[in-house]
Order: C-alpha cells, then sequence, then structure tokens
C-alpha cells in the first residue's frame, strides 16, 4: 500500500529505538492521505518517490500498537471538501478514541499541501522569468509551537482571506538550500488542474528546530519538516484550504493510547468500527496496522 510524494524527501519514518521497554504504551497513528494534481511550471516537475507502509514500520517499529488510515485519490482527481475534512477532524479526534475505549495520552494533527515549486520574490508579474529554487509544500501541525525552539524571528501569526502573503516558519536547512533568509519573501507556485500557474506569496518570519527529535510527538522524522513551510492551524484551515480547494495532499491524525497486550481485542474492535464510519466521510479509507503482525496471535 503506497501513496506518492511528489518531491525527493528524507525518510519520514524511522526507528525511534526500543520503544518496546514501555510496554504500556500503544501507538495509534490515524492518517488520511489526499494527493492531487502535480505542479508543473515551465515543464518542470518534482521527482516523485513512493514511502510505503514500510516506512512507517521503520519507525514504529517496537510500538505496541498503530494506525495508519490513508486515504488518497489519484492525481487530478477532486479532493476532499473542507467539510470532509471538518466532519473526519471532529470524528477522529471526538469520537474515534471512545470506539476504541483506551485512554489517551496525546494526540496532534497535520496537513498539507502538494509539493509545490519555490522562487524568490521579485519584481513584475512574470513568474518564469524567475529562477526556480526547490520544491516545498505549506503544512501544520497541531500544538507546533511547544515542541520546537525558534533560532531566529518568531512563529508566523495566522492569516486572513485577502492577506496579500501568508507567514511562515522554515528549518534552517532549507532556507541555507535555497539561499533565503527569515525575512524574505518567495513564491509558490500552484497550478489548478488544467489551468494556469497561480502564484502564493509567503514570508518568512522565522526558523526552528525541534525541541527533541525523538519525542513521541514527532509521528514522522523531524527532518521530513525541512521541505515544509509551517503555518498556523487557522491559516491552513481558514485560509490555504477554502482558497486552493484543489492544493490538500495529505492529512493526518495522531493519537497515543496507553494500550497493553491485553487490550488488542479492543483495538481490533475499534478499527472496524473507525474504519467503518470514516468510509461514510471519505469513503473508502486505508488502515495499516502497525507493527505488522501486532494483532496476530503469538
Amino acid at each position: 500500500m503506497i501513496y506518492s510524494i511528489l518531491a525527493p524527501i528524507r525518510k519520514r519514518l524511522q526507528n525511534r529505538g526500543n520503544a518496546f521497554l514501555a510496554a504500556v504504551i500503544g501507538l495509534i497513528a490515524m492518517a488520511a492521505l489526499v494527493s492531487c494534481g502535480t505542479v508543473n511550471l515551465n515543464e518542470l516537475s518534482a521527482p516523485s518517490t513512493q514511502p510505503s507502509a514500510d516506512d512507517a514500520q521503520s519507525r514504529q517499529a517496537h510500538s505496541p500498537a498503530s494506525l495508519l488510515v490513508r486515504k488518497f485519490e489519484r492525481k487530478n482527481e477532486t479532493n476532499i471538501s473542507l467539510l470532509q475534512y471538518r466532519q473526519a477532524d471532529e470524528y477522529l479526534r471526538e469520537r474515534a478514541p471512545s470506539k476504541v475505549g483506551i485512554p489517551v495520552l496525546l494526540s496532534t494533527r497535520y496537513a498539507q499541501t502538494e509539493h509545490m515549486a519555490i522562487l524568490m520574490k521579485g519584481d513584475g508579474t512574470n513568474l518564469s522569468a524567475r529562477s526556480f529554487n526547490d520544491w516545498g509544500f505549506i503544512s501544520f501541525v497541531a500544538d507546533f509551537e511547544g515542541h520546537i525552539r525558534i533560532l531566529e524571528g518568531r512563529f508566523a501569526n495566522p492569516a486572513k482571506l485577502g492577506d496579500p502573503f501568508i507567514e511562515v516558519v522554515m528549518m534552517t536547512e532549507k532556507l541555507d538550500k535555497i539561499g533565503a533568509k527569515v525575512g524574505d519573501h518567495l513564491i509558490l507556485v500552484y497550478r489548478h488542474p488544467g489551468g494556469n500557474p497561480e502564484p502564493i506569496e509567503v514570508k518568512i518570519v522565522g526558523s526552528w528546530a525541534p525541541l527533541d527529535p525523538k519525542e513521541l510527538y514527532w509521528f514522522y522524522d523531524p527532518q521530513y519538516f525541512s521541505e515544509a513551510l509551517v503555518v498556523p492551524e487557522e491559516t491552513y484551515i481558514d485560509v490555504i484550504l477554502p482558497g486552493w480547494e484543489e492544493i490538500g495532499y495529505e492529512y493526518t491524525w495522531f493519537t497515543v493510547y496507553n494500550a497493553s497486550e491485553s487490550d488488542k481485542d479492543a483495538i481490533t474492535a475499534g478499527i472496524s468500527q473507525i474504519q467503518e464510519d470514516l468510509d461514510t466521510i471519505f469513503g473508502q479509507v486505508k488502515i495499516n496496522v502497525l507493527p505488522f503482525g501486532y494483532l496476530e496471535e503469538d
């Protein structure tokens, strides 16, 4: 079971080490993934990689129980609507934990756009005249500020529809790679399926690093976010999704349960109910249970 990424990325999920020594912790990662069309500016197309559920297995290899609930669409098909996102978010955060019936220790949520070409801001409106720097995506992670340190500048303020630009923060490695710095304006180029390129202007207001890269909060290897232009959740939900309906690529809900080996039956029953309920919101979704074989009899 695989999904497509539109630019080269560092491995998302890495082995947490011997997390099994905390045998009472069950890790449940609920990820609804939606893919849509690639950006193509002057025939540029981002190289693709296809990480599979094995990548999640690598990072969560010793976790007693992880779930990846995934939905994705073929290129240029209709993305999930904002209403569907809100319905799924309410369900996965408020109702799904009761389906499993195990206390929640930690939960967060994540979303990202598809990869887009990054251009340095210049004079005039001719995008083709500007140099291509790299690929990146806009994303948010809930409770992000509590798990990072700002190295320079500040965290981004929420944007509103109609603002001339969107504030973002980026990892220092990415800023160095593209030759940008805090205070610079960048242009992301989004192409509507069958339409012309559209510029999305962003301002870099801060650079950041994780407080603890091994913290359970990081459902992906934090280095994956070196490709991200991170915004507040309000910006993503209130500006990005309504402003560019086809732009969404991935949606993830991540929950950590206080589970023991004796909770396998409850987890199995919960998965079945969650699958059924999400199917009514999204259509068919895929659920991976990690590590593979966890729910099988010893």
